[in-house]
């Protein structure tokens, strides 16, 4: 079935990941499942995408494709190779944690402008909580520590007090009703502020943080020596945490006691770094799809 989806940095993420004739690729957020096509031809003959893709109406959307594909989320991506046989095996592994155009159209609140849906902001509708749920039940203190922490949102207080007083009178469903909130707290409807709440609500309902470090632990944990990953965020939260977690796998430094007077540890490096700093697209791929313009991709080589 066509999509809207344009896949962010594709030549780029074909360039770092280095596909081959039989290669072994795992799609981890098969999405729209640009990437996997992209992949999936360059690994022919005799190669296979396997995929991962939470959100079941992704999957339906997409009908009939080459790849193997199972409805989970990659942070389980350990699990799901050793079900398919294939851990330690897998030449190449890209995490796009973007949403693809397709999710915006799906009635669940992700986009500030959809006034009218429900507030869900779920990637995966068999998560228990949705936005609202979470909205609606949150204590004060929780609140002002998710647009804090997942929003970097100043004055977070300011939302969150507005939103208790709300909730006194009626609960917050709607996304309107969510605007409203801001623009009562900050006297503005601004996008980067609004922007900023739903990435601490979407954060917050899909766990997107902690399912990030263990993906990553997981792709590092089936990659084949020689292996590759990549991986495309979206915001400096996911950035920071992809960034860290590459360097300390391609760190050298000693890890000894400072006690022990020679170095024993003998610490090598897991990875070789691919991408010294992100790469970030052109200027003529934000011209063709603005949507990309935050997108930054970093990858490494496991050894």
């Amino acid at each position: 079935m066509p999509t809207d989806h344009v896949p962010v940095l594709a030549h780029e993420v074909i360039e770092l990941l280095s596909p081959k004739p039989g290669d072994t690729v795992v799609d981890g957020t098969l999405g729209g499942g640009g990437h996997a096509r992209l992949l999936h031809d360059c690994i022919q003959p005799g190669g296979q995408v396997y995929a991962l893709e939470h959100d079941p109406a992704a999957i339906a959307a997409l009908g009939s494709t080459p790849f193997i594909v199972k409805q989970a989320n990659f942070a389980t991506l350990q699990q799901v190779c050793a079900d398919w046989n294939i851990s330690g095996q897998v030449n190449g592994i890209l995490l796009d944690l973007g949403y693809s155009s397709d999710q915006l159209k799906r009635g669940r609140g992700l986009s500030f402008r959809a006034l009218t849906e429900p507030l869900d902001l779920r990637l995966d509708p068999t998560l228990p909580q949705t936005a609202a749920d979470l909205l609606n039940d949150g204590t004060s203190t929780m609140l002002v520590e998710m647009f804090r922490n997942y929003g970097e949102l100043k004055q977070p207080q300011r939302l969150a007090r507005v939103i208790i007083d709300w909730r006194l009178d009626h609960s917050i469903t709607t996304v309107a009703d969510l605007v409203e909130c801001v623009q009562q707290a900050y006297h503005t409807s601004s996008s980067d502020v609004l922007a900023k709440v739903w990435q601490a609500c979407r954060i917050a309902v899909n766990n997107e943080l902690a399912v990030l470090e263990q993906g990553l632990q997981a792709a590092f944990t089936v990659l084949s020596p020689g292996g590759r990953l990549a991986v495309i965020t979206f915001h400096s939260l996911e950035d920071r945490i992809v960034k860290h977690q590459f360097a300390a796998w391609a760190d050298t430094k000693c890890i000894c006691p400072p006690e022990v007077p020679v170095c024993t540890c003998q610490r090598t490096p897991l990875v070789r770094l691919l991408t010294k700093h992100p790469v970030v697209p052109t200027a003529a791929e934000i011209n063709r799809n603005p949507r990309s313009r935050s997108a930054k991709l970093r990858a490494i080589e496991k050894l």
